[in-house]
């Protein structure tokens, strides 16, 4: 009988300490989620249903649509990167690149760049989206800009 007790409570104390260091994911309450800076509006929205699109399984995936607006006028060439972060790590995975041909009309004022599914593992806690442009102007150098999203 004693035995038995002892594993019982060994059971319930390990289980209590599985449910208490469990890690929050980035799960969005509410949507969109908008950053802003003097340059750009980044939204990570809902993604819409779309059938051409691969649905990846909502158990270990959440998929949202990435939208970036250029509100500081006529540039030269644009391109983002959107990363997540690998749990218990530095390293950040990439999930999409956008290159010009996918952004040129991120280098018109109120221009608009959209990817329409981004796949983030439940296990992110953040999103980080790299915003890289250049002026147009010759010898100009490249600009970034990061905008971090992240379950507050």
């Amino acid at each position: 009988m004693k035995k038995f007790s002892f594993i019982i409570l060994t059971l319930t104390i390990l289980m209590w300490i599985g449910f208490v260091t469990t890690t929050q994911a980035l799960t969005f309450d509410q949507l969109p989620q908008v950053k802003q800076s003097d340059h750009w509006i980044v939204s990570i929205k809902e993604a819409k249903n779309d059938p051409r699109l691969e649905k990846p399984n909502p158990r270990k995936f959440d998929t949202y649509e990435l939208e970036i607006q250029n509100k500081s006028g006529q540039l030269g060439r644009v391109m983002a990167r959107v990363y997540r972060d690998e749990p218990d790590s530095t390293v950040r995975y990439g999930l999409a690149i956008l290159e010009a041909e996918k952004t040129a009309h991120l280098s018109e004022l109120d221009g608009t760049a959209i990817h329409p599914a981004i796949s983030v593992s439940k296990a992110a806690k953040k999103i980080e989206v790299d915003v890289l442009w250049t002026t147009g102007e010759e010898g100009d150098r490249p600009y970034k800009e990061t905008f971090i999203f992240s379950q507050e």
